[in-house]
């Protein structure tokens, strides 16, 4: 089995999930536009493992967007970086710098907020996403905001 120890908060990153002593959380990316069957999109999935209790949800969700945000994704500006994470009501608050807002195009911002979303919902009782851009509420490049939004995909 292929794995790579992260440097944050010491957690795994596995193919697989190995057991129940790991909370599992995934990072979900966009590696298609459509696959050969017609489905809109084509993901894939990283697990990263966190020891069960040793880690709050909040540096679960900060090693995990850290991560996301900081290895070159699909539809990810360069150079972002996750300033805090934090939990509220069931509402995951990610504060990102302003690189967010460094691409162009409707289809990378749909990808970019499909991939946060997905993301966002390997969180148990995580319902809700606020994407901040240097601690305010701001629109993305193409107009979207994300602020309280409705995760979709559990």
């Amino acid at each position: 089995m292929r794995f790579l120890l992260c440097l944050l908060f010491g957690c795994l990153c596995l193919s697989e999930p190995p057991d129940e002593t790991f909370n599992t959380r995934y990072i979900y990316e966009i590696t298609a536009e459509a696959d050969p069957q017609g489905h809109a999109y084509v993901w894939t999935r990283r697990a990263l493992l966190f020891e069960k209790d040793a880690y709050t949800q909040e540096e679960e969700a900060f090693a995990v967007f850290a991560d996301f945000f900081g290895n070159g994704f699909f539809c990810v500006p360069e150079k972002v970086k996750l300033l805090a994470a934090e939990i509220e009501n069931g509402c995951l608050i990610l504060n990102v710098s302003e690189d967010i807002l460094r691409y162009g195009g409707n289809a990378y911002e749909r990808a970019l907020v499909l991939q946060l979303m997905k993301t966002a919902s390997s969180f148990p009782g995580i319902e809700y996403l606020t994407l901040l851009i240097e601690g305010e509420s701001h629109p993305l490049t193409e107009g979207r905001i994300i602020y309280n939004s409705f995760i979709f995909s559990k």
